[in-house]
């Protein structure tokens, strides 16, 4: 299981945990993102077979049992790591490197065929067919999954049309989050809505059924 502390923009606390197949499905695997925000716990998840596509996504919901390090100290011998800065505003550098980055080299798959968005152009140019129009994408510098990757390794091009409209107390939309490590041309991670995604068919699926 690999586990690594996130910075999100709303300033809740998140936390990745990969967590591979057992020993009779070796290429089953799963994710989930758990998000601690005061008292409350609560996270998505999803599950891949074979890495051929996302067969199952849940959600659940908990309460914390402790909400200071050294209460967690007290229930183990380990502590929870300090929380990570917040992203910040990616660089013009980095902002024309992941522009220049396929969608199909990070999501490509051939099983997307009825996609109601097409896995084409720049990675930023996908994120925003898929949420709306330019405007709703921005592009920060984070941290890359692992246990002590500083912020500005990897960059996300985040799609929340949500994002500049105060105006509606509940935004429904898609919205997609895809971090790009730009030192190795890869995909990092990638989410929608809060569910972790893999592929451009995990994301087609979300399209289906979003408002």
């Amino acid at each position: 299981m690999h586990v690594s502390m996130l910075s999100v923009p709303q300033g809740v606390c998140m936390v990745r945990l990969l967590l591979p197949g057992g020993p009779s499905s070796r290429s089953a695997r799963g994710e989930m993102l758990l998000y601690i925000n005061g008292s409350t716990l609560f996270g998505f998840g999803a599950r891949w077979d074979h890495g051929r596509f996302c067969d199952d996504s849940f959600v659940l919901r908990g309460e914390q049992t402790a909400t200071e390090p050294q209460a967690w100290a007290s229930l183990g011998p380990s502590v929870p790591p300090k929380f990570p800065p917040p992203p910040r505003p990616a660089g013009q550098e980095k902002v024309t490197a992941v522009a220049n980055i396929t969608a199909s080299s990070l999501l490509g798959n051939k099983s997307a065929q009825n996609a109601r968005t097409p896995l084409k152009g720049s990675i930023v140019d996908y994120v925003a067919a898929v949420v709306g129009e330019r405007r709703d994408v921005k592009i920060d510098e984070v941290a890359c999954s692992g246990p002590s990757a500083p912020v500005g390794d990897c960059v996300a091009v985040v799609g929340d049309p949500c994002d500049h409209e105060p105006v509606v107390p509940e935004c429904e939309a898609m919205l997609l989050t895809v971090v790009v490590d730009l030192a190795r041309g890869r995909l990092d991670r990638a989410e929608v809505n809060g569910y972790p995604v893999e592929t451009h068919d995990d994301v087609a699926r979300w399209e289906r059924i979003a408002p």
